[in-house]
């Protein structure tokens, strides 16, 4: 089994909730499967660009006018998608790892969101809609937040968002594990919040490996 991880926190672990509950899943993972093979991206030592008009016409608009080709940056940028692309490609779990912040993911994690979802690279247009070009049956969304999370509150609707551009491509919702009201100050319940959570983990983590034995 291929996993592909994807690291949106520029925090360590010490203070990043959700890089601990990565951890906790992939812990109890590999113990289960050890021939399991985990493809570790962080963003922010590896930035995805923010797609541009040159960027977008070649993800989206693969029919040219037949200018000037590329500069520099770019084929920096062409190179970073079809890089990227392959590893999901390869890969059969996806795995995000991120905080909340205003509502919302870190932009560094929209951004990668934006160039892995490309046609022609992880899926292409059929007769019938987009089909995938990829084999990734599961994503796991790791959320921390010094909030809490309800089913009626805005911060509900980034896991929403996150489904939907995946599910696009074929990708089932994903299943989320979210370490909310990890403010200490608000919330002094924040360590069984957290406990929660990296339970949940390894209980997909058990999950995910009984079924691709």
């Amino acid at each position: 089994m291929n996993i592909l991880h994807v690291i949106a926190d520029p925090l360590p672990p010490a203070v990043a909730v959700n890089k601990r509950i990565a951890e906790a899943f992939f812990a109890t993972l590999v113990e289960i499967a050890p021939d399991t093979n985990v493809d570790t991206h962080d963003l922010y030592a590896d930035r995805p660009p923010f797609i541009d008009a040159a960027l977008l016409q070649f993800l989206w608009m693969p029919a040219t006018d037949g200018g000037a080709g590329p500069g520099p940056a770019e084929e920096a940028a062409r190179q970073y998608v079809r890089t990227q692309c392959a590893r999901v490609a390869a890969a059969d779990v996806l795995v995000l790892a991120a905080p909340v912040w205003n509502y919302g993911v870190p932009a560094i994690l929209k951004a990668w969101i934006d160039v892995i979802i490309a046609p022609n690279h992880t899926f292409r247009f059929g007769a019938h809609g987009p089909e995938p070009l990829h084999k990734i049956k599961d994503v796991f969304f790791f959320l921390s937040s010094g909030g809490t999370m309800t089913r009626h509150n805005a911060r509900h609707g980034l896991t929403d968002q996150i489904g939907a551009a995946f599910g696009f491509i074929g990708i089932r919702e994903p299943k989320v594990v979210w370490a909310d009201g990890q403010d200490s100050k608000l919330h002094p319940d924040y360590r069984q919040r957290e406990q929660a959570a990296l339970d949940q983990a390894r209980s997909l983590a058990r999950e995910i490996a009984a079924h691709n034995r």
